[in-house]
């Protein structure tokens, strides 16, 4: 059921093809349909549950936030709060962000595809797929198909950028 909500497996190529998505059933709070409407559950009580498919993802974005230096407050990052967080305005189409996302002829069981910003005035570079937007739907990562968790990952990742949305998300739904 998971494979098919997120249509890739870990033979497949480890690209920009295959965006990373984390499929769950979630049951929601059960609540009596009979009798009292008390939270006290009796013999006899009939309830009902309800169960919702969730289907999350990760989008990456950059954002401008405000954080003001006031001195008399101390110097340490613990003194800073953030005052205004707004998704970044681009003045023309040429200030627009491009992302890369490292392709590869290998697949998902294999390797994780790197993904990140890249240097507008860069040549172009061999084994990156370019995207020019002001977000990026991370892509998949075999942490999505093993289910390894943050409490399995132990922080050890070679690359934890482009693992931890899944692992985060692995983790969330938990069972």
């Amino acid at each position: 059921m998971e494979e098919v909500c997120t249509s890739f497996f870990l033979g497949d190529c480890a690209d920009s093809t295959n965006i990373q998505v984390k499929c769950r059933l979630v049951l929601g709070t059960a609540y009596r349909t009979s009798g009292p409407d008390t939270p006290l559950v009796e013999t006899g009580s009939e309830l009902t549950r309800p169960v919702y498919m969730c289907a999350s993802t990760t989008k990456a974005t950059i954002k401008s936030v405000s954080f003001p230096f006031n001195q008399s407050r101390g110097s340490g990052l613990d003194t800073r709060s953030v005052t205004l967080m707004k998704d970044k305005q681009y003045a023309s189409k040429a200030d627009i962000p491009i992302w890369g996302i490292e392709t590869t002829s290998m697949t998902l069981s294999a390797i994780d595809p790197l993904w990140g910003l890249i240097d507008p005035d860069s040549p172009d570079i061999v084994n990156i797929t370019m995207i020019q937007s002001p977000r990026l739907y991370v892509p998949a990562v075999s942490s999505t198909i093993r289910h390894s968790t943050l409490d399995l990952d132990g922080g050890n990742s070679y690359a934890s950028g482009a693992t931890d949305p899944a692992v985060i998300w692995n983790s969330a739904y938990a069972t």
